[in-house]
């Protein structure tokens, strides 16, 4: 009837029994509390309420972390404790005795393998002469048959019994630091780390057990830790582990879908470096700020615990150091632009680099959170690669892909588009469109260049099933302040813009693709809402229509609805802006990092506009609430702008922004 019951019919160990009450009493405090603030019958943890039941829990800021993640990684410790252990007690419980036959006598006796295990109905177990016989969880596991058992559980894919997941965890004191720098330790580690399509089976029985975090202490400061964080929405030891899983999936996958991607995964010499690397990239975040720094450091320290060759030790700091450049590069930078593409392959050195990094890069976009990995990071991501890897083996023949794309595109639009046009079409952008622009978007952006004409602007319109949003292409003559008139016009609409990409033609036709909701974050899908919207762009475009007004109007509307009080719950982060004048040869890049609100691409732009400033590239990615939004700029003389105009033009759009 009680916990305190089964400790003493010698059902339940007294130290799972402190921790189930512990854990179990935690909860029922932090569900008081949002009893409380929401004064209803509320087991929902939201996030705009984590921070408040934390303070009310006697959290405080640390200069690392917030009260909310320390008090949010309390709670997952707790939990994460209470499910192995119940479901421990559950699986021994409701397990059936097998019952012995008659013929049983006649069987052989099951031969136990290296260090007394034996496997027994797809379970490993220890063998009744190994110490603990039938799993008899009396006596204790050094650290190497440990390493063992997860290295057979890893190779069959059979779980651990019951009894010998107890006798582990009664073991853990045994991995002390003569253990974890012994080399025959590293040796079987390193093994696992290079079975192909399996490590993250084996690592993750590892943690479950609490053995990872006592092997590898790093791993211990980082689990259950929490980020609210513009990306992540997984524990960090979560996100590492699901890192290594994806790159699981890809070696175990058959589809043309991963098909480039697991062509340079199998170029990679060691696996074990591009799985360190995996399981370090984020470890400098139990340190607080500057996590990549710290990150290094750490790294150096724990491959010569290791004792790692000095080439492997290069490569996996080279990994932890780097593990932002290619996502922060793909989705920051215009990738047209020479000059990013030579500093990014000098950066790699070499081949080998860049393929482990393309492929750390690949598990950690997977590992954030599903949907992260999108037709449009995929294209970014492998653009980026081919050219950094074309300046790095100049001998190897540049991709042929283009040409093919050019072909089937022209065939399928055949009926409607003569095949000249569709080379027109192709020659007047520049070379990375064809590599970056998935092919549906590129029909609709041919079919609407050649039936512009004199109309002021034509749209398409698509419902995006796999993204939740609608994708919106746009056409029209390039001109200052186009973008603000199109952003402006669908905020005054009350579209809520998720992406942008620029496109613009040699011949100033400017082809813009959005991804957007409506205001309460379902896809705008709705035909006579999309002819709404298309006749207000045409009036905004034309002049006819008074974009700021209408934003005004939009955005005063919202400040008293109900979804707006809702936002307001949540934390509201600083605005920050970031200059770069050396990255292009051309412009000078802003990336301006804030809270996501309706309006926000559209302040942004109009403010630029209204400095005389032109906007030749941009790119708008939003998560969860928060918006990163880069802009490339030249002024009205298409030049960068001068390092003392950038004061200016900040102080003009943090104005615009509060």
């Amino acid at each position: 009837a009680s916990i305190s019951g089964l400790v003493e019919r010698g059902v339940l160990a007294e130290r799972d029994a402190k921790a189930i009450n512990a854990a179990y009493d935690f909860l029922l405090r932090a569900r008081n509390e949002i009893h409380f603030l929401t004064n209803r019958k509320s087991d929902l943890l939201s996030l705009d309420l984590q921070q408040q039941v934390a303070r009310n829990l006697n959290y405080a800021d640390t200069p690392q972390q917030q009260a909310s993640e320390l008090f949010m990684r309390d709670y997952y410790l707790h939990a994460r404790r209470l499910h192995r252990l119940t479901d421990a007690y559950l699986q021994r419980a409701t397990q059936k005795q097998e019952k012995k036959r008659w013929f049983s006598r006649s069987r052989g006796a099951v031969a136990a393998a290296e260090g007394g295990f034996v496997m027994r109905d797809g379970e490993l177990d220890l063998s009744e002469t190994s110490g603990q016989s039938g799993g008899q969880s009396g006596g204790k596991l050094d650290g190497q048959r440990m390493m063992l058992a997860f290295g057979y559980a890893q190779a069959t894919g059979a779980r651990l019994s019951s009894p010998l997941q107890e006798t582990i965890q009664a073991s853990l004191s045994t991995v002390n630091r003569t253990f974890r720098s012994a080399p025959e330790t590293t040796e079987a580690f390193l093994k696992m780390l290079r079975v192909k399509g399996k490590v993250a089976t084996g690592l993750r029985l590892m943690h479950d057990l609490d053995f990872l975090g006592k092997y590898l202490p790093e791993i211990a400061r980082v689990t259950c830790m929490v980020q609210h964080d513009l990306y992540h929405r997984f524990t960090v030891d979560e996100h590492t582990l699901r890192t290594i899983d994806a790159l699981d999936d890809l070696a175990n996958s058959r589809g043309k879908a991963g098909e480039r991607y697991r062509g340079v995964y199998n170029e990679i010499a060691d696996l074990a470096v591009l799985h360190l690397g995996l399981l370090m990239h984020d470890i400098g975040k139990g340190l607080g700020g500057g996590h990549t720094e710290k990150g290094v450091e750490i790294a150096k320290r724990l491959c010569a615990r290791l004792q790692l060759e000095e080439r492997m030790t290069e490569q996996i700091v080279f990994l932890v150091q780097h593990h932002l450049l290619m996502s922060h590069i793909a989705q920051r930078r215009d990738l047209s632009d020479e000059k990013v593409i030579e500093d990014f392959a000098a950066q790699m050195g070499t081949v080998e680099n860049l393929n482990l990094l393309c492929m750390l890069t690949y598990g950690d976009i997977h590992g954030v959170g599903p949907g992260m990995w999108n037709e449009w990071r995929d294209a970014l991501i492998w653009e980026l690669y081919t050219k950094a890897r074309t300046l790095l083996l100049p001998e190897e023949e540049a991709e042929k892909e283009t040409e093919p794309l050019r072909l089937r595109i022209a065939r399928m639009l055949g009926s409607e588009v003569d095949t000249d046009e569709v080379r027109r079409h192709f020659k007047l952008l520049p070379e990375n469109y064809a590599r970056t622009t998935p092919s549906q978007a590129v029909i609709e952006h041919i079919r609407l260049a050649t039936s512009l004409n004199s109309r002021v602007v034509k749209t398409s319109w698509r419902v995006n099933t796999q993204t939740r949003c609608t994708d919106l292409h746009l056409c029209a003559r390039n001109r200052r302040g186009l973008l603000a008139a199109v952003t402006g016009t669908l905020t005054a609409q009350g579209v809520n813009i998720l992406s942008v990409h620029l496109n613009t033609r040699l011949d100033g036709v400017a082809i813009d693709s959005f991804k957007v909701r409506d205001a309460v974050g379902e896809p705008v899908n709705d035909p006579a809402r999309w002819e709404q919207i298309d006749l207000a762009l045409k009036r905004s475009i034309s002049g006819e229509l008074d974009v700021a007004v209408a934003v005004e109007k939009r955005l005063r509307a919202q400040a008293s609805s109900k979804f707006s009080t809702r936002r307001k719950m949540l934390k509201v982060a600083p605005t920050r802006f970031s200059w770069d004048n050396c990255s292009s040869n051309k412009s000078t890049i802003l990336e301006v990092m804030t809270s996501d609100r309706l309006g926000l691409a559209y302040k942004i732009a109009s403010t630029l506009s209204s400095l005389d400033l032109d906007i030749v590239f941009a790119k708008v990615a939003t998560e969860k609430n928060m918006a990163l939004d880069i802009f490339y700029v030249t002024n009205a003389a298409g030049e960068k702008l001068a390092d003392d105009a950038l004061p200016t033009i900040e102080d003009a759009l943090r104005l615009a922004l509060n």
